[in-house]
């Protein structure tokens, strides 16, 4: 009895590490000098290309500081911070991600759809490169892109982990999905985004991401579960 109840805190250990398979859906929120930031306005809520949820992350970035995730927006809430939640609008996926080449955030206010109206944007020849961390070590995921400039059809070639292609150039796709990309040993998955060849090889454009597969919950889940194990253990001394 006793290996059996050792048995089973071994297995609410491991399994405390880690959530069901779940989505995370990000909307970036770009926006320019003439735009005012409005992160409740603008972050999309509705269905993907994964799962069924509608729950998105507004992540805000300023033409100031395009390489900077400045704040988080989550609809429903209301709030705004640092966290990127998943699908069910309350756990904290646990996941970073960090952006290099980018040159602006952008904004077609005259443009319906939130998703699509607002996006990263490369302006001179420039590959963005945006890095997922604090993933699950080589786990498998499913990624969609989306690539669309306000309605102007212009995306980029995505590159996930320097292997695996999503081609979202102009009129080609405005988004897509890729099966089995695998985190490296360090939790991470590195997309890198070309310029759009079919408008001159001079713009790069990201409207949003989602992700959908295994993450890391919060520390405060682990830490119950933990407490949870050694009760039970200690009940049955």
């Amino acid at each position: 009895m006793k290996k059996m109840l050792v048995t089973s805190f071994v297995m609410l250990m491991v399994l405390a590490g880690v959530t069901s398979a779940a989505v995370l859906r990000v909307d970036f929120n770009g926006y320019n000098s003439y735009n005012t930031p409005d992160n409740a306005l603008w972050t999309y809520e509705g269905p993907g290309l994964l799962g069924s949820g509608t729950f998105w992350n507004g992540a805000e970035v300023s033409y100031l500081t395009p390489n900077t995730i400045s704040s988080v927006y989550h609809p429903g809430t209301g709030t705004s911070d640092d966290k990127f939640l998943l699908d069910d609008g309350v756990t904290d996926s646990g996941v970073t991600i960090t952006l290099a080449g980018n040159e602006l955030g952008d904004r077609g206010d005259t443009y319906p759809h939130k998703l699509f109206a607002d996006y990263l944007v490369g302006v001179n020849s420039i590959t963005i490169t945006m890095t997922i961390g604090n993933l699950i070590p080589e786990g498998n995921y499913t990624l969609a892109g989306y690539g669309i400039n306000a309605g102007d059809h212009v995306g980029g070639f995505w590159t996930v982990n320097g292997v695996q292609t999503l081609d979202l150039t102009y009129y080609v796709a405005d988004w897509g999905t890729l099966q089995n990309v695998i985190a490296d040993t360090n939790g991470q998955i590195v997309i890198s985004i070309a310029p759009d060849p079919i408008v001159g090889g001079i713009y790069t454009v990201v409207n949003g991401l989602e992700l959908e597969g295994t993450f890391v919950p919060e520390p405060m889940t682990i830490g119950l579960l933990s407490l949870g194990g050694l009760a039970l253990l200690r009940r049955r001394r």
